[in-house]
């Protein structure tokens, strides 16, 4: 049996996201936990937090292109960050933020859940 052949061209605008996808950043390369499944070991940049003057410049150009921001993850801890209201209260106040937020948890507190909640 022969195998059928995809007979419609695929344009090059339908190749692309019609869109711009969700936004996440990762506001801390850090990590304080070393589980053997991450990836986080194995990366070579420097393990560190996403300076003031390019979050602002992020959120000056999500606001600018209509974007948003639904989540703050990646291979580092955001709970590492002690400014991290601080940036999640920016980010409410422009309009941007979504509120997800991925975390492995070690460092939640419920104060730290309200200061978080309250933020944005």
């Amino acid at each position: 049996m022969a195998t059928p052949v995809l007979r419609q061209a695929i344009s090059p605008g339908s190749a692309y996201y019609p869109s711009v996808p969700p936004i996440n950043l990762e506001p801390s390369s850090r990590c304080n936990l070393k589980c053997p499944y991450c990836a986080s070991p194995t990366l070579l940049r420097t393990k560190t937090s996403m300076d003031d003057a390019l979050f602002d410049k992020v959120i000056v150009e999500v606001v600018s292109k209509g974007y948003t921001i639904v989540a703050f993850h990646g291979t580092g801890a955001p709970l590492l960050r002690p400014d991290l209201e601080a940036i999640l209260r920016r980010c409410a106040a422009a309009n941007i933020w979504s509120g997800a937020l991925a975390t492995n948890g070690t460092l939640l507190t419920p104060a730290r859940a309200r200061s978080l909640s309250q933020a944005g």
